[in-house]
């Protein structure tokens, strides 16, 4: 986090240099007394270390015990989709100030299947093999405050530099698997839970044909869940919970950061100048 925020106002200190330097928003009216209102959209490829080593050791012990075949693909949690609003005051020519609720999720799906002792032979319906079903989503909410800074406006379009942070939680994430079959039908969940500081630094290109517009952002996102804890409860009545860690005893950490496309719509509104 302290590698974001001070990314955050190198950047923030070079725009705001760079608009001095001659790149004049006031010509074209710039963000002053504009009110815009934003629904926006995002995909971004987190690293996920951790979940995804996870999911390939419950792969590796799975298979390992010579009844069971097939597998997770940690590889979907490398794509996160996410949306949300955002509200913005344009306090200067070259500078507004942001509010932002979004969400964001990734989740990975997938399946065993039996062989040798988790099988059984019936007279009538034959070979019957027991299934494996495992499931990991991680959706996560998020508040943050912010603000662009205004690079360059030529009337019909805009680009400037957006720099916004807050907090986050983790919302309905959870580990679940179910096991089904001719021998036995068992079934588990985990419940994750965890708040974590974030933040996105990007550059940002608007269309401004008139008061409906669009644009699309490119940047980095910085968001760690570092303290994960757990509740786990199964269908034999087993419950525990506590920090969420490996064997090893390492937390498991949910990791979000990684780059970021941003895409959408606004409603801008110029209000009049004060009398």
């Amino acid at each position: 986090m302290n590698r974001l925020v001070a990314a955050l106002l190198a950047a923030a200190t070079v725009a705001r240099a760079a608009v001095a330097a001659g790149e004049s928003p006031e010509a074209a009216g710039g963000y002053d007394r504009e009110l815009g209102i934003r629904l926006l959209f995002s995909a971004s490829n987190p690293s996920m270390f951790h979940a995804r080593l996870a999911i390939r050791d419950d792969n590796a012990a799975t298979v390992a015990a010579g009844t069971w075949t097939g597998g997770v693909s940690d590889n979907a949690l490398g794509r996160a989709l996410g949306g949300g609003l955002e509200a913005s005051w344009g306090v200067l020519p070259d500078l507004r100030l942001l509010a932002a609720i979004e969400g964001r999720g990734a989740a990975a799906t997938g399946s065993f299947t039996g062989a040798g002792a988790n099988t059984k032979t019936d007279p009538v319906l034959g070979l019957q093999r027991q299934m494996l079903d495992r499931t990991a989503r991680y959706p996560a909410l998020g508040e943050e405050l912010g603000v662009t800074v205004l690079l360059r406006d030529l009337g019909w379009c805009r680009l400037g530099l957006t720099a916004r942070a807050g907090v986050w939680e983790l919302a309905d994430a959870h580990e679940e698997g179910t096991e089904t079959g001719p021998l036995r039908t068992f079934a588990w969940a985990r419940n994750l839970s965890a708040t974590a500081p974030g933040g996105l630094l990007g550059l940002e290109w608007e269309w401004t044909p008139g008061p409906v517009a669009a644009f699309v952002s490119f940047g980095y996102r910085e968001l760690i869940f570092r303290d994960v804890r757990y509740d786990r409860s199964d269908s034999a009545g087993v419950q525990t919970s506590g920090d969420y860690k490996f064997p090893d005893d390492t937390r498991f950490q949910l990791d979000f950061s990684g780059p970021e496309l941003r895409l959408g719509v606004e409603a801008l509104l110029a209000l009049p100048a004060p009398l």
